[in-house]
This record gives structure tokens, sequence and C-alpha cells, in this order.
């Protein structure tokens, strides 16, 4: 493997990962601001 192919494979899960863990993250703050509200 050439080094540019493991730098693009190393950001493409880097990508992955942050765009998991932003939609992860957008649940639980409407999950909490609907608790939030209801309660």
């Amino acid at each position: 493997m050439l080094w540019w192919q493991g730098v693009f494979f190393v950001g493409w899960w880097l990508s992955v990962i942050c765009y998991l863990l932003s939609v992860v993250g957008c649940e639980v703050w409407v999950g909490v601001h609907m608790l939030a509200t209801n309660s």
C-alpha cells in the first residue's frame, strides 16, 4: 500500500467517526431537550 492510500484511508475513517459522533450527539441533545420540555 502506498503512503497516500494510508492517509486517504485514515482520513476517510476519521470523517466517518466524526459523522457518527455528530449524529449521536444530535439525537442525545434532542432527547434531552424533549425530556426537559416535557417535565
